[in-house]
Order: structure tokens, then C-alpha cells, then sequence
């Protein structure tokens, strides 16, 4: 079960991955969700999950001409790194 302080985050990530919101909403929403939500009420393993995905939204980069380095993510790569922290998230212990 996921806990009830990340749960506007987990929205916002299931959004992105049933492509409701395309990335650059998703980034919008993500980082300020992540700032709204404050991190106090986070489990340490919430917080490590979580801290994952916000560098990955920091390392998107909308425009395939701009991307110039290996930490540079496309609209799909950060859809896979969301896929993957929610599955993560999904499996911590109740």
C-alpha cells in the first residue's frame, strides 16, 4: 500500500505514464507536487525512490537538439524511469 503522503505524487506519475500529460506537464507537475508535498512525512524508502525520479525529471530534456550529454533523457526514457519508480514504489513493504 503507498502511503498517503506521496499518493498526489503517484498521480501525477500515473498520469504521465497513461500519457494524459505529456513530459513537459509532467516535469511542471512533478517538481511542483514534489515541493508542495515536502518531504517530512516520507518513509526514508519513499524519499530514495522518489529522489531517483526527480533526477531523472531534472536530466529531461524536451527539445532532441538541445540534448548534448549521456544524462540528457527524452520524452520516453523519463517514461521508463517513471515507470520504474512506481513500480518500486509499488513493492516496498506495507
Amino acid at each position: 500500500m503507498l502511503s498517503p503522503a506521496i499518493q498526489p505524487l503517484v498521480s501525477v506519475i500515473e498520469a504521465f505514464l497513461s500519457r494524459a500529460i505529456d513530459a513537459p506537464t509532467f516535469e511542471r507537475r512533478y517538481l511542483d507536487t514534489d515541493y508542495a508535498c515536502g518531504h517530512e512525512p516520507w518513509t526514508e524508502a519513499e524519499y530514495q525512490i522518489l529522489q531517483e525520479l526527480f533526477w531523472a525529471v531534472d536530466g529531461f530534456v524536451a527539445d532532441p537538439a538541445l540534448r548534448d550529454s549521456d544524462d540528457d533523457l527524452s520524452e520516453e526514457q523519463l517514461r521508463a524511469e517513471a515507470a520504474r519508480v512506481l513500480q518500486a514504489l509499488r513493492a516496498l513493504p506495507d
